[in-house]
């Protein structure tokens, strides 16, 4: 009897040992999954800074020379959208890499030029970049600036969302206007969001 009663109380033991090793690796789990979330916040945040410099600087024509063609600078211009509060530089070239630096161009004309403009940025969700681009409004104004600091005024006339595949929002073909598009992913659905406007006279 007392063998099967030491038996038990050893099995009970192991369990409760067992039980609070599970407790522990679960809270270590945590811990980690909450400081890799940190972590990369701050890495956004660092991400935007950067942009924000660059956006500022007072040489940004000259800066990061693309290594594609010498007659082009990396930087397309500064992109501000006053209802938002944001003010970037937007990269000349498209990459998975530049996108978590800055927006970046991705397809269509020139500044300045007859056509669409297409301009793409990260949607982190934390309100950085173009994580709050579903704000906009009909009639809202965004400020592209060239590298020459040449103001260039849009004005919104359409923001909806499409699948990932549509690539009408980027068509110049048929557009006798000035336009930009900015093209953002909806993370909850994976779709894209677009904001649409007309540079105004």
């Amino acid at each position: 009897m007392s063998n099967q009663i030491i038996q038990i109380r050893k099995k009970s033991n192991k369990k409760i040992r067992i039980l609070k090793m599970q407790i522990v690796f679960s809270i270590l789990g945590i811990i980690a999954t909450i400081l890799f979330f940190k972590s990369s916040q701050n890495t956004n945040l660092d991400y935007e800074n950067y942009s924000k410099t660059l956006a500022q600087s007072s040489i940004i024509s000259s800066i990061y020379e693309t290594t594609k063609t010498s007659d082009k600078h990396n930087i397309f211009g500064t992109l501000e959208i006053p209802a938002l509060g944001i003010n970037y530089a937007v990269f000349n070239e498209f990459s998975e890499e530049l996108l978590k630096i800055s927006p970046c161009k991705f397809y269509g004309v020139n500044i300045d030029e007859v056509g669409n403009i297409a301009i793409a940025g990260h949607n982190f969700d934390n309100h950085t970049f173009f994580s709050d681009l579903n704000k906009l409004q009909i009639n809202d104004e965004i400020y592209l600036y060239s590298t020459s600091n040449k103001k260039y005024i849009y004005s919104i006339y359409d923001t909806f969302e499409t699948t990932s595949d549509n690539l009408e929002v980027l068509n110049t073909k048929f557009i006798a206007s000035k336009e930009l598009t900015l093209v953002t992913c909806n993370n909850s659905n994976k779709n894209r969001f677009i904001v649409k406007s007309i540079l105004k006279p």
